[in-house]
């Protein structure tokens, strides 16, 4: 028979370690608000740290989730397009948008200004149109460069959709001559017209509508002998790729009026100027 004082000993074990897996429980519920997931709002700064993500298969194809969404949000820019409202970026816009600045933003627009890219993105939790030219780019880009059929083909539509919004947000734009002159107005052009290029072969035409977009808003900086700010200058450069392109496949000469006064203020210390 055994011991009572050897019993009484084991059930103090046994009651000890069932206290302390009761803590470790605790530790980790879910009605613990001091690990709550959550994401917070990351500062102009973390926006900087993007880096690219793993080039996997897309999460369309995943089970949905349910994720937390956050609001990220800038100080205002100078832009009145810039900061219409706040946008919801959700995880599944995240990661198009870390994929836009690492396979699009840095190879395609950021060799004529190295803060294009990063200027546009800070745009994109402000305003719609930014966001949706962001997304609808960074979709068409993913579908030619996804080898699974099925996943390519949803990209693709997800593209369509969000470039059919950005359309419906620009045409009531072009008779505001205000609008058309924002810095905003002219990126998410140039952004868009990346999209037509990509998109040429697919449609079988390349109607280039948004280099005629970003035209119309480089002629009335020029009407209204307005100055460039940062991101319109760094959208200017862009823009006048793009033309000089279309303008040789068509043997034509380019539409740009290149009289604008201090469109490259001259630094000495720029290797960019």
């Amino acid at each position: 028979m055994p011991c009572p004082a050897s019993v009484a000993e084991d059930n103090a074990r046994q009651r000890s370690g069932s206290d302390r897996e009761l803590e470790d429980s605790r530790a980790f519920s879910p009605s613990d608000t001091s690990n709550d997931t959550h994401l917070e709002s990351p500062s102009p700064e973390h926006m900087d740290a993007i880096q690219p993500v793993n080039d996997r298969t897309s999460d369309l194809d995943q089970p949905s989730i349910s994720f937390p969404v956050t609001s990220y949000s800038f100080p205002e820019q100078e832009n009145t397009l810039s900061h219409t409202h706040s946008t919801q970026i959700t995880p599944e816009y995240t990661q198009l948008l870390h994929y836009f600045k690492a396979a699009i933003g840095w190879p395609w627009f950021d060799i004529t200004d190295p803060g294009f890219t990063m200027q546009a993105l800070r745009l994109a939790p402000m305003s719609p149109l930014p966001l949706y030219a962001i997304l609808a780019t960074a979709c068409i880009h993913k579908s030619r460069n996804e080898s699974a059929h099925d996943v390519a083909y949803r990209l693709a539509m997800q593209a369509e959709s969000l470039h059919e919004k950005c359309i419906s947000i620009l045409l009531p734009m072009i008779q505001q001559k205000d609008l058309i002159t924002d810095g905003a107005f002219l990126a998410c052009n140039t952004i868009l017209r990346f999209y037509e290029e990509i998109s040429a072969p697919v449609h079988g035409r390349d109607d280039a509508r948004h280099l005629l977009g970003g035209i119309a808003s480089v002629t009335e900086f020029q009407n209204q002998e307005l100055e460039f700010d940062d991101l319109s200058r760094a959208a200017f450069w862009v823009h006048l790729r793009q033309d000089t392109v279309v303008a040789i496949i068509n043997h034509r000469v380019p539409h740009m009026n290149l009289d604008i006064p201090d469109i490259v203020p001259f630094d000495a210390t720029d290797g960019y100027t």
